[in-house]
């Protein structure tokens, strides 16, 4: 080759057609044009990068059995991601990420409420707190039950995620809320509390939680009326972790016998005699049984929770399995706005949940005809009507079993003398119960009794209001009228129904713009009645007890809109990513040593190395008192 100086142009001189440089074997494998990727692979990975937000380790492992004739090179799948970043305008800090990805969602549910918490100092998130317009009008419904729990492991910063869960007129568990939380303090669980306040302005009636203190004391100060449940699922993983060292195998066994027995006391004052003879019994445990055990009595015992409305739930397991659905999309090495992604799918797939399962109990019958036609042909006509399914399901369970109990009238008189000494647990249910009556709004008192266990029986006592009390508490405590009434309204013309003797909580979506017109209609009896009978009954003598506010969209639209615009301006791209937090317990390294410092021996180096110091700690020969062998093969055994 040669290029004169008067031209611009190289001319070749003379050239060789043989090859005279080595040709490699992979050049097939790792030349650039053989690695290129095809539009189909280019769009698989686009998709992934996307919608999953998945990184190349993941892409790799998703598109090699697809493509196994296909070489993915880190680099290569590198260069490919960046491009489609570059190209989708996907860039930027997982922080700044997951605040567009949920300022898009305002922009399209001006209801829904994002609250970021940033160090002013750093401009770093150290929180982040959001309710989607669903979960407002969600949380507006049921609020009157929450539970709320953290879970691990679902991000890469260790931030802990924050959830509040409810249940919906199906039974079914909704995402009431969610948040990313720095740490598990109590002013970060006020913050969160204080946040479902600011947006919604209506306060659980229960919350359900773990046995965390900061999680009590915040609930203390932020959720002041609210009644604060403990998990006996938590409970249970506590007690041997603080009682079973201290008691043993053989007593804590027996212990946990009569723990659970004492708990699940109905009556205070069984709580109560038990509780003392487990003191006594096992005095070695009585510091923590005390505290915190005993002070939050009413936090878990059956005797105080049966008495308010839980939905029947007395763990946090709602959560536990929401989690494990959770894990499976997200792990320790994802990103917030991974997680924020996963979290508005769940909320998706409840919606189409929601929609299958009506669709479902529309077509399809699980009662008994037979009694539910004959005895309740118009109750079951008004709770197919307002009623969803599942809880119609559950009424026509308490209805078959009705016909298992007989009734026996009580004197009002006589149902208020007790003799304290001879009360067994059924008498002292109903003693409290009739306590908590005045004794000039009782109409009638009923002993309901069990024909398969005569010995087991409830009391019923009807109001003059058209309203009852069972000692069963199933109406309290799960909001459904229970068998025993039932039976009731067979054998008596003053045991009346009405829907609204239930929460309104339970009312399809449509009913709620229904209500006044529910609250109008009168009583009715059971199929075996003239319903003539009833219709001289004025609503205004028989008032319907509405057990929970009817909360207006329109107002909680009004309140929502008015927070999010007082929030704070900042930039979205200039917020950093957190630092990843430290999580609770040692560390999964050991610390590194500083060079003054004598390193640690591992056990493998320290197998065959023999001492000579008889000072050392360990087992040592009987005849020489040296270590590294014993009496039968001692090399000064001779001597000795």
């Amino acid at each position: 080759m040669s290029k004169p100086h008067n031209s611009d142009f190289i001319h070749i001189t003379f050239m060789d057609l043989e090859h005279n440089h080595k040709i490699l074997a992979d050049n097939a494998r790792f030349v650039t044009t053989f690695r290129k990727f095809n539009q189909s692979i280019l769009n698989e990975i686009e998709r992934a990068v996307v919608y999953r937000r998945c990184d190349a380790y993941t892409i790799r492992n998703l598109l090699q059995p697809l493509y196994p004739n296909q070489l993915f090179l880190t680099q290569d799948l590198s260069n490919a991601i960046q491009k489609i970043k570059h190209e989708k305008q996907i860039t930027g800090s997982d922080t700044s990420q997951l605040l567009k990805f949920l300022l898009e969602q305002q922009k399209e549910e001006p209801m829904m409420f994002v609250q970021p918490l940033i160090n002013v100092d750093s401009n770093r998130l150290c929180g982040i707190f959001w309710m989607t317009a669903n979960q407002i009008i969600l949380w507006s419904r049921y609020s009157d039950v929450v539970l709320h729990d953290n879970t691990s492991r679902t991000n890469k910063y260790n931030f802990p995620l924050s959830l509040f869960i409810l249940v919906d007129n199906d039974g079914k568990s909704r995402l009431g809320a969610q948040a990313f939380l720095n740490d598990e303090t109590q002013e970060s669980y006020e913050w969160i509390l204080q946040q479902t306040l600011d947006v919604t302005g209506i306060e659980p009636k229960v919350i359900i939680t773990d046995m965390d203190p900061a999680m009590d004391v915040a609930c203390q100060t932020t959720y002041s009326n609210a009644y604060h449940v403990h998990c006996i699922w938590h409970m249970a993983q506590n007690l041997p972790k603080r009682l079973k060292n201290k008691l043993g195998t053989t007593d804590f066994k027996e212990f946990i016998h009569d723990f659970w027995k004492t708990r699940n006391s109905l009556c205070v004052e069984v709580f109560e005699q038990r509780f003392q003879t487990l003191l006594n019994k096992f005095p070695n445990g009585n510091d923590y049984l005390h505290d915190p055990i005993y002070l939050t009595q009413h936090s878990w015992v059956r005797a105080f929770t049966s008495r308010v409305f839980t939905a029947g739930m007395q763990s946090t397991q709602r959560i536990e399995s929401i989690n494990s659905i959770i894990h499976k999309v997200v792990s320790s090495s994802s990103t917030m706005a991974n997680v924020a992604e996963a979290l508005d799918s769940r909320m998706q797939k409840e919606e189409m949940n929601k929609s299958f399962i009506a669709w479902k109990y529309q077509s399809t019958m699980y009662y008994q005809p037979f009694v539910v036609e004959n005895f309740f042909s118009n109750i079951n006509s008004i709770i197919q009507k307002y009623l969803f399914p599942q809880i119609v399901e559950e009424i026509h369970k308490q209805m078959c079993e009705s016909v298992l109990y007989r009734c026996e009238m009580l004197d009002i008189e006589d149902a208020f003398k007790f003799d304290e000494d001879q009360l067994d647990q059924n008498e002292i249910s109903e003693n409290q119960a009739m306590t908590n009556v005045p004794k000039e709004s009782i109409k009638e008192v009923w002993q309901i009794i069990s024909y398969l266990v005569p010995n087991s029986y409830q009391h019923v006592i009807i109001l003059n209001d058209g309203t009852h009390l069972c000692t069963c508490l199933l109406l309290v405590s799960h909001g459904i009228i229970c068998r025993h009434y039932f039976k009731l309204m067979i054998e008596n013309l003053n045991a009346l129904f009405h829907i609204l003797l239930m929460p309104t909580r339970w009312l399809q979506d449509d009913a709620w713009n229904q209500i006044d017109l529910i609250s109008n209609k009168p009583f009715i009896g059971t199929s075996s009645k003239n319903l003539k009978s009833t219709s001289s009954f004025d609503p205004r003598i028989y008032p319907i007890p509405k057990h929970h506010n009817n909360i207006q969209e329109v107002e909680v639209r009004h309140h929502t809109q008015k927070k999010t615009s007082d929030g704070h301006v900042y930039n979205v791209n200039d917020i950093e990513d957190p630092i990843k937090r430290q999580g609770k317990g040692r560390p999964s390294i050991k610390r590194l040593k500083a060079c003054n410092e004598q390193r640690g021996i591992d056990k493998a180096s320290k197998e065959n190395v023999y001492h000579e110091d008889d000072n050392s700690s360990g087992r040592k020969c009987r005849l020489c008192h040296k270590t590294g062998h014993y009496a039968p093969k001692c090399p000064n055994k001779e001597n000795i």
